[in-house]
């Protein structure tokens, strides 16, 4: 996964973004789950489920996907990778393995730059069905959406060290009728965003409590439909006021502009 955290200086107006362009994913097309782009917009990130790799994109100008360019991929010792995530900073790469319950963390010596990764540890034991992966805003919460459209929730004793997880709270997100298939906090952790990969639609929900996802309005969220190419992945950055879309169907990343 992604994102530039947010300071919680304002909400984050998913519904009324503005379309701006499609860019196709030259390479690791196929099964494409996770899409994550560093804070300054020149590195886009894509997972592939069936390829079970990260690649790495190049913007030569920032936030513009129409710039994009290949540069490398790496394995994260997962078979099945579908969610992907880094530390704040770029200094970390994590993958969740669906169907396992295990995480993998790697340090990166250059930060945003998969060529640099080396493995640190795993983590067995946590949700099997995880699908996507992401921390809060200091590292030491840890969250897994599964499957059955719900969220677990992990303490860790030492930021962004997954060896140190502890179980905190299995929470109910909301049912929709499609397949949940991406996760990501914004706004100081006051907004969650959840993708609809079977209706191509990202959802908007509020917490009343920043980073604690008990505290989900279930009753209350909203919507934007993103076109007929599902919707796999959602990355926001939120100083740029960019979102960006991973369509799964057609090998597609769409750019968008946020009010």
């Amino acid at each position: 996964m992604f994102m530039s955290r947010g300071s919680g200086s304002g909400e984050i107006d998913i519904p009324n973004a503005t379309f701006v362009q499609y860019s196709a994913i030259s390479v690791g097309s196929g099964s494409n789950r996770t899409i994550y782009v560093n804070p300054n917009g020149t590195r886009l990130f894509v997972s592939s489920s069936s390829t079970h790799l990260v690649y790495q994109y190049n913007l030569s100008t920032p936030y513009d996907i129409s710039t994009m360019s290949f540069a490398q991929s790496l394995y994260l010792n997962s078979a099945n990778l579908l969610g992907f995530t880094f530390k704040s900073d770029g200094t970390k790469i994590y993958g969740g393995r669906y169907n396992s319950g295990t995480v993998y963390e790697w340090n990166l010596s250059t930060a945003w730059e998969l060529s640099t990764a080396t493995f640190v540890q795993s983590k067995a034991g946590l949700n099997y069905r995880m699908i996507s992966i992401d921390f809060n805003n200091d590292g030491t919460k840890f969250y897994v959406l599964d499957n059955t459209d719900r969220i677990t929730s992990y303490n860790l004793s030492i930021a962004y060290d997954i060896s140190t997880v502890v179980l905190n709270t299995v929470s109910d997100v909301f049912t929709i009728t499609g397949a949940m298939a991406d996760n990501k906090f914004l706004n100081g952790g006051n907004q969650l965003t959840i993708t609809d990969d079977t209706n191509s639609t990202a959802y908007q929900i509020s917490l009343s409590t920043p980073y604690d996802e008990t505290t989900i309005d279930h009753l209350s969220y909203k919507s934007l439909y993103v076109g007929g190419n599902g919707c796999s992945g959602c990355h926001i950055i939120e100083n740029a006021k960019k979102m960006y879309i991973l369509h799964n169907t057609t090998d597609l990343v769409s750019e968008w502009n946020l009010p």
